[in-house]
């Protein structure tokens, strides 16, 4: 008579009886999702040639054992969709729901991460670069929306104003409200000597222009550790005077020396901006 196989919930093979299990669901992960997440399926038993149905979307799973399925979540707008899995014309009734969602941007670079202080113009112009920046969405700095331009769903670019020096947090935020993690633009407000040239000579007096960069009009300047703007009065042969500076523009301050004689000196100059940020010192030989 050959084998015969029974099915009265259980099989008998070759006189082996094993229970029937029948095909089912009992978790997903991630549940919540954005399009091009692998999702893990987890039950079975699934055969190899099985279907996920997202909604009414077909999906082939990338990877299928016997209790595992891994599927990537399909192009589909935001919405919640039942989840099921097809094998031949068996169709696992859906207990399960995919919920699909917009991905929130992310800021990944700046271009230029910093800017001088006393940058002005094209130089205060950075390009803010990212992902998943939707239509519509907004750039915030320090939590306040600024004009700015959406070149693509990749990249913004911003004109900053005028700010105070230090770190200064950027977020997108999508028009369905989610943003990015903030990341911060440093205004750089220490400042700088680059060179020290010889200017006007007045026989009692001369200059020393200053070049470099993020001067300020509230700036001082230490010559061998003593404040010009306090204690540096100094007296000619043929006339008084006092040391002093003038601030020029950001890149430029011009300082007056009344030396004591013409005698070359070492001296170490040294730039000193509100809030106490110094510029390393710069060291020249002068009278």
């Amino acid at each position: 008579m050959g084998i015969r196989y029974w099915l009265l919930g259980i099989w008998l093979v070759f006189g082996v009886p094993f229970a029937v299990s029948a095909m089912e669901i009992v978790a997903i992960s991630p549940s919540t999702a954005t399009v091009g997440t692998r999702v893990n399926v987890g039950g079975g038993p699934f055969p190899a040639e099985i279907t996920v149905l997202v909604g009414e979307r077909p999906v082939h799973p990338e990877l299928v054992t016997e209790r595992q399925l891994v599927f990537v979540v399909p192009p589909l707008p935001a919405g919640e969709y039942l989840l099921t899995v097809k094998s031949g014309e068996q169709v696992l009734p859906p207990p399960f729901e995919l919920k699909i969602v917009d991905p929130k941007p992310v800021i990944l670079d700046l271009d230029p991460p910093r800017i001088d202080l006393c940058g002005s113009g094209e130089e205060r112009r950075i390009q803010v670069m990212g992902k998943d920046f939707a239509p519509g969405a907004r750039l915030l700095l320090d939590g306040a929306q600024l004009p700015s331009a959406q070149v693509s769903s990749e990249r913004f670019d911003l004109l900053l104003p005028a700010l105070e020096p230090g770190l200064h947090p950027l977020e997108i935020v999508n028009p369905d409200g989610s943003r990015s993690l903030p990341f911060a633009v440093l205004i750089e407000g220490v400042p700088e000597i680059f060179s020290v040239v010889p200017g006007d000579d007045r026989v009692v007096s001369y200059d020393l222009v200053i070049h470099g960069r993020n001067f300020s009009s509230s700036s001082d300047l230490l010559v061998n550790g003593v404040s010009v703007g306090r204690s540096l009065p100094v007296s000619g042969k043929r006339g008084g005077g006092r040391d002093r500076l003038v601030f020029v523009d950001c890149q430029t301050l011009v300082y007056t020396r009344f030396p004591l004689s013409r005698e070359p000196m070492p001296l170490a100059l040294v730039v000193v901006a509100p809030g106490v940020q110094r510029s390393p010192p710069f060291h020249i030989t002068a009278p």
